[in-house]
């Protein structure tokens, strides 16, 4: 056997290599992939929070205090509770007869095939467009040279270059039926028409999924009876009267103002619509348009919409083109008059502002999704509030609630005495200083 000089067999593997086997290998091919992996991503973390430092300290201008929202005093097993409501009205369903959702919507259709042709009467419209496809009902509207007279005005190339036309830019967009009142100038008779039509489509196919998933048992079962909201809660209500047995609902009236003035600490109570169209319009007995409109304006002042923002969130309730000018106006009516709010709404904005440099750039985006998530959260708040007091004041075994929406709760049976009294005293211990309006029917 051949030695080297230090006496060890050449033929011998040294001490410090010993043999491995493929398994361990592999685990020690694992264990250095996985040390590599943490070290490259603690690097990455380094190098961004470098990042991060150096462009807070290139900005002159300090970060925005965030503002303190105030919260409800809900008790902590309150999610819970409501996730076990939710359960349960998925489990109750929603007792329909079917007969009389039959005849029902025998005889909505019937009003759909008058409606479809009072529609195609017009001129725009014709025989050849399908009212159920917008692609088919814009291009009709665009061959009658309906884009050229869209109420807001074009841009100019100053304004593009100076980056203030985006609000006018998103305010020209016509993407949905929702969009069709932009085209009421140029033609007024045909956009009612089609609303008209719409809205008896629209309802009869929620009525149609509501008799296709009618089990059995005489009920619908769905996750929407348990936190729905939107045009589809709406539609709802319009095949109510289908219902199997007795219900009465409990309406949360305004449940947007109060809850926005008393995120804002305005202890005065939100103006009423009535009231409000009486103000605007001048007179002593205001017509139904004019009160929907006092209501969807106070709204969306509200949600602190401005400028085009504005025209858009009250010509897509009322269907309407407004004036844009007067708009402007009755906002700032509300402004002085309710100063606590509108205070609230510019510290909020203020939250959203990002240092760049030696100026802020407000962020319009992310302030818009913040807004609309927090009011959306404390509104299935105040509705699961209501419904878990309908279900406190019952019986065990009545498990009255079978349907959660954002603006009321549906119940089976007989409201109880002093219901809506209870419900109110919730409301003003959870939300405290609060002026919620309720009513039941």
């Amino acid at each position: 056997m051949a030695y080297s000089e230090h006496g060890q067999s050449i033929l011998e593997e040294p001490p410090f290599a010993p043999r491995l086997s493929p398994k361990e290998i592999a685990e020690q091919a694992r264990a250095l992939r996985e040390v590599v992996s943490a070290a490259s991503t603690e690097a990455v973390a380094r190098d961004l929070a470098l990042m991060r430092d150096l462009n807070d300290g290139a900005s002159l201008l300090p970060k925005p205090p965030r503002i303190q929202l105030r919260c409800p005093r809900l008790p902590s097993d309150h999610a819970q509770r409501v996730a076990d409501l939710t359960q349960n009205i998925y489990e109750r369903g929603v007792a329909l007869n079917k007969g009389k959702l039959l005849a029902l919507g025998k005889a909505r259709f019937a009003q759909l095939l008058k409606a479809d042709r009072a529609a195609r009467t017009e001129r725009v419209i014709g025989t050849r467009c399908d009212l159920s496809l917008f692609a088919s009902v814009y291009f009709a509207f665009a061959q009658s040279g309906a884009l050229q007279l869209l109420p807001v005005p074009a841009p100019t190339t100053h304004e593009q270059y100076a980056g203030v036309s985006a609000g006018a830019e998103e305010a020209r967009k016509v993407e949905s039926f929702c969009d069709l009142w932009k085209f009421y100038a140029s033609e007024p008779r045909a956009i009612r028409a089609v609303y008209a039509f719409r809205d008896l489509f629209e309802a009869l196919i929620f009525g149609q999924s509501l008799f296709v998933w009618l089990e059995d048992d005489g009920r619908v079962y769905h996750e929407f009876f348990a936190r729905g909201s939107g045009d589809k809660a709406r539609y709802f209500e319009a095949w109510l009267p289908a219902r199997e047995g007795a219900h009465y609902r409990v309406l949360i009236t305004n449940a947007l103002p109060a809850l926005v003035f008393w995120l804002a600490g305005e202890n005065t109570p939100p103006p009423c619509p009535h009231d409000l169209a009486q103000q605007f319009f001048g007179v002593r007995v205001p017509q139904p348009p004019q009160i929907t409109f006092a209501r969807v304006l106070l709204e969306g002042w509200l949600l602190n919409h401005k400028g085009w923002q504005l025209w858009q969130h009250v010509g897509r309730a009322t269907r309407n083109i407004p004036d844009k000018t007067l708009l402007e106006h009755y906002a700032e009516q509300l402004r002085e008059r309710f100063r606590k709010v509108a205070m609230w709404h510019r510290q909020l904005a203020a939250s959203f502002v990002r240092p760049v440099t030696d100026h802020g750039e407000f962020e319009p985006v992310r302030h818009r999704e913040f807004v609309n998530t927090t009011l959306a959260q404390l509104r299935d708040c105040i509705a699961a509030l209501v419904a878990l007091t309908v279900e406190e004041n019952s019986p065990r075994d009545a498990a009255p609630v079978v349907a959660r929406f954002r603006d009321f709760v549906l119940c089976r049976g007989k409201p109880k005495p002093h219901l809506l009294e209870r419900i109110m005293a919730k409301l003003e211990a959870t939300f405290p200083n609060s002026n919620f309006k309720l009513e039941s029917e």
